[in-house]
C-alpha cells in the first residue's frame, strides 16, 4: 500500500508541475466562451446571428451582391462609362 501510495504522490505531483490544471481551466473558460457565442448566434444576436437566422436580410445581402457584381461587369466591359478622364480639363458636354 506504501508503494501505491507513493506512485500516486508521484503521479499528483507530477500532474501539478506540468500544469495541466492551468490548462484544463483555460480550456474550461474557452468552451464556455464559446458555447455563449454560439447561443447569441443562435438566438439572432450580432450580424452572424442575423445572417443566419433573418432570411430578409440574407436575400438582400444576396441581391446585392448580385448587383455590385453585374456593375463591376459593366465596369470592366464599359469603363468609359464610369472613369472620365483628361489631362487637359474637362470638356463641356451639353446635358440631356
Amino acid at each position: 500500500i506504501s508503494c501505491t501510495l507513493n506512485n500516486l504522490k508521484l503521479i499528483s505531483d507530477t500532474i501539478a508541475s506540468s500544469g495541466l490544471n492551468a490548462s484544463l481551466a483555460s480550456l474550461s473558460t474557452i468552451l464556455t466562451e464559446t458555447t455563449e457565442i454560439l447561443e447569441k448566434i443562435n438566438k439572432g444576436k450580432g450580424s452572424a446571428g442575423q445572417l443566419l437566422t433573418n432570411d430578409l436580410l440574407y436575400s438582400n445581402l444576396s441581391e446585392s451582391l448580385e448587383s455590385l457584381n453585374l456593375l463591376l461587369q459593366d465596369m470592366k466591359a464599359n469603363p468609359k462609362r464610369y472613369v472620365h478622364f483628361s489631362l487637359f480639363g474637362k470638356k463641356n458636354i451639353p446635358s440631356e
